[in-house]
């Protein structure tokens, strides 16, 4: 998955790696804390796969890390995110399958 990314409004964008090897998936929601922390999520834009990827960057788009959202029940997708700091975020989720 790639993101573009520009450092000033008269610049060209640049894709950048997001770290998703995962081939169909798409920006769910994106956070932007500061100039140089952003996080975001990701959904199956096939909406076939429950999706739970999470990726953060701290140098402002220059690498993206994925964060592994492990407590999840494998049935929830991601909804939104909110971001506090480089550590912290919260992600709204939902069961996919609408039960519960």
């Amino acid at each position: 998955m790639l993101i573009f990314i520009s450092n000033s409004s008269y610049s060209q964008w640049t894709p950048q790696a997001l770290g998703i090897s995962t081939t169909g998936r798409d920006l769910m929601d994106i956070e932007v804390v500061d100039e140089n922390i952003v996080w975001a999520v990701s959904r199956d834009n096939a909406g076939v796969a429950h999706v739970n990827d999470v990726v953060v960057t701290t140098n402002g788009g220059t690498t993206w890390t994925p964060r592994a959202i492990t407590i999840a029940p494998s049935t929830y997708d991601f909804s939104c995110i909110t971001a506090v700091d480089a550590n912290r975020a919260w992600a709204g989720m939902y069961n996919a399958t609408g039960t519960g």
